[in-house]
């Protein structure tokens, strides 16, 4: 992977969120329901992203620590990316305590300007650019599930004013793609916050 040049855009912490949330009362399941729960939802959420992510890490712990201790798995890329996937899902059903919150790193398959090529964008896959966080159970109540970004990467502009444009008109269509994706596959609104001009399908053009 070329290493990708921060010319017309930056980190940014919060710089946007978008969230589904639920309706489903978790201390009725056993511990079993629970992590099915998890694997439908890291599932299909795994699924609606794929044309702009893939999965590098996905941590998951329980607020029953006495039960299980925190797990994380990685993706080494020496094993096939959906063995890799097999092997988180087959994780959290073997888990022997009901799952809280799963947090999902993500690299982000989008257009950026390189060493090798300054003025001309590529799309290429760039480390840790975004994270989905699934959460729900006894500590955290009913269920929500969150896309966040730290970068202006899918703005127009900077937050400091530089002019992003070209990259925002080639990444904005993929980010949209992957959140209506979302949004369809749960038949739940995205609700958006973040830096001015963000919406539920990611960034509005500046005028």
């Amino acid at each position: 992977m070329s290493k990708s040049i921060y010319k017309t855009w930056g980190l940014k912490h919060d710089a946007g969120t978008w969230s589904l949330a639920f309706v489903l009362d978790f201390s009725i399941l056993c511990n079993k329901e629970v992590n099915d729960w998890y694997i439908s939802a890291f599932s299909r959420t795994v699924d609606s992203f794929s044309s702009l992510s893939r999965v590098s890490t996905v941590s998951f712990t329980s607020h029953h620590t006495e039960q299980s201790q925190p797990m994380m798995i990685r993706w080494n890329p020496e094993l096939s990316y959906q063995k890799y996937i097999n092997k988180v899902i087959e994780s959290i059903a073997s888990y022997s305590a009901p799952i809280e919150i799963l947090e999902m790193y993500l690299d982000l398959q989008v257009y950026i300007n390189t060493e090798q090529y300054l003025n001309k964008p590529v799309l290429e896959f760039v480390d840790y650019l975004g994270k989905i966080t699934i959460c729900g159970g006894k500590k955290y109540g009913n269920p929500y599930l969150y896309f966040e970004i730290e970068h202006t990467l899918f703005c127009p502009y900077s937050y400091s004013g530089e002019d992003n444009r070209v990259l925002y008109a080639l990444n904005q269509p993929l980010l949209e793609k992957a959140l209506k994706s979302w949004e369809q596959e749960f038949n739940v609104e995205i609700e958006a916050e973040g830096l001015p001009g963000i919406y539920k399908y990611g960034f509005l053009p500046h005028s």
